[in-house]
């Protein structure tokens, strides 16, 4: 996983093309959650116009930034730390959005390593 708190779509697009293998890795940024956001329909709270998508995901990203650097901040008594001070709809988007990108990214190492005879599936 690498994480990263860029929140410009265009900057972020530009930074995935510099990763090797890239679709083993999950990337955790303000960017990719709204990407995330806008691609399933999932409500994140205040609805945000904009005539371009791109201006849209980057003031939803700026948002996702701002909240969880805003949690940092916070003081914590949770034993989650600054999680507990994001919002709960953004907690959760954040775990289904790593959840699938998880499955997604370990699918593909594991057929990398299958076509390299690296690793052996088992059969059903």
């Amino acid at each position: 996983m690498q994480i990263t708190s860029t929140t410009d779509p265009l900057l972020y697009q530009n930074k995935l093309a510099t990763i090797d293998r890239l679709e083993e890795i999950v990337v955790l940024a303000p960017a990719s959650v709204a990407r995330f956001v806008h691609d399933t329909g999932k409500e994140l709270g205040t609805s945000v116009f904009h005539n371009s998508e791109t201006a849209l995901l980057k003031k939803q990203a700026i948002q996702i930034r701002n909240s969880l650097f805003a949690a940092i901040e916070r003081r914590h008594e949770s034993p989650l730390g600054p999680l507990a001070s994001a919002p709960e709809n953004l907690r959760t988007i954040i775990r289904e959005f790593v959840e699938l990108e998880a499955t997604r990214s370990t699918d593909a190492l594991r057929d990398r390593e299958f076509q390299k005879g690296i690793i052996y599936r088992r059969r059903a």
